[in-house]
């Protein structure tokens, strides 16, 4: 219900449409616009086992990174168009944060931000967003999410992220 509702109050900001990944589960990603769509695709998952969301976090914030660096790093060529349409990145992750011994979403958000802050004077402030929503009853899950949510801070950097 929560990603229903979620995904019909941030559809029309994407006009390529949604996507939808589940970090314990060995189904495929999705991408709809229609909340509906999205709704069926994850009552249909099967979950299994515990989650490690330090590997699909850290495919999704490096494919971004690296956009970023081609568009705005050092040396590039890329017309402002093309600048344009380098999307802003949101992420909305729903989770317990009861993940598998020693896994890092800690160190794929750092290295992100590291790289945002090398290009600032390029890329707005708000081009990436990460929001976890907090479910469940386990202390140290809800901890760990309050963590990476609220409390990152970069070396080298007065601004918390």
């Amino acid at each position: 219900m929560l990603v229903g509702i979620l995904a019909y109050m941030v559809k029309p900001y994407d006009s390529n449409g949604l996507e939808l990944m589940c970090t314990n589960s060995s189904s495929k990603s999705i991408t709809s616009k229609t909340s509906s769509k999205l709704v069926a695709y994850l009552e249909k998952t099967k979950p299994a086992g515990m989650s490690d969301i330090s590997i699909r976090l850290n495919s999704i914030l490096e494919q971004y990174k690296a956009k970023i660096h081609e568009v705005y790093g050092a040396g590039s060529r890329v017309t402002a168009r093309a600048r344009n349409d380098v999307r802003p990145l949101t992420l909305y992750i729903l989770t317990d944060g009861v993940w598998q011994p020693k896994c890092d979403a800690e160190t794929p958000i750092k290295n992100l931000v590291r790289k945002l802050l090398e290009l600032k004077s390029e890329v707005s402030r708000k081009q990436v967003g990460i929001q976890f929503i907090y479910f469940g009853n386990n202390a140290t899950g809800k901890a760990r999410v309050e963590k990476l949510d609220d409390k990152i801070f970069i070396e080298g950097s007065d601004t918390q992220w």
